[in-house]
């Protein structure tokens, strides 16, 4: 769906919300359910029910992290291709705050691996490349995208399997330690 209607239907001038609704009317049809009014009820539902913190989960590391980090002095920020939930999620999960700024893929209108929103996270947090840190947990994505716009970047595997590719000192397995690796403050 997202090669047929990329980032969410955003280039295709759909709402994110009609393009969740596609993504369940197509699997619900590839298993037989034809009944369209039903699976249009099980879309919405499923859109809504994932737009607030029920459906989500914040690991134990993550707060503690992000507030030693802050206290720190360091710029944080959130890059994600995802759509125009990102903001409302991260506030109803109590860690918007944790933020400088937050970027959603479908709101500025391109995804990673895109150089581009890498680029306009660097102007947000008013850093150049070579001064900032980007920590994902795709390869592709965010890793190899990362580095690739000069970042330094880590890869967040939180298990023990570190995959080929990686050098293990740009692996973690939890974001505790990024406090060690940013010891200033």
């Amino acid at each position: 769906m997202n090669g047929e209607l990329p980032n969410f239907g955003r280039q295709c001038n759909i709402t994110c919300q009609d393009w969740w609704q596609k993504i369940s009317s197509g699997t619900y049809a590839a298993v037989g359910m034809k009944q369209e009014e039903i699976v249009q009820q099980i879309g919405n539902k499923l859109y809504t029910d994932f737009a607030g913190p029920q459906n989500w989960e914040v690991y134990p590391d993550v707060v503690p992290t992000l507030q030693t980090l802050k206290q720190k002095g360091l710029v944080l920020g959130v890059i994600s291709n995802f759509d125009d939930r990102l903001k409302p999620i991260l506030r109803s999960l109590k860690i918007a705050d944790l933020f400088d700024f937050t970027l959603a893929s479908y709101e500025v209108g391109f995804c990673k691996p895109d150089p581009r929103l890498f680029q306009l996270a660097l102007t947000m947090a008013q850093v150049r490349a070579d001064q900032a840190t980007h920590v994902g947990d795709n390869y592709e994505l965010d890793y190899k995208a990362a580095g690739a716009a000069g970042m330094r970047s880590l890869l967040l595997t939180r298990k023990e399997t570190l995959p080929k590719p990686v050098e293990p000192a740009s692996c973690i397995t939890t974001l505790t330690e990024l406090i060690e690796l940013f010891p200033g403050g």
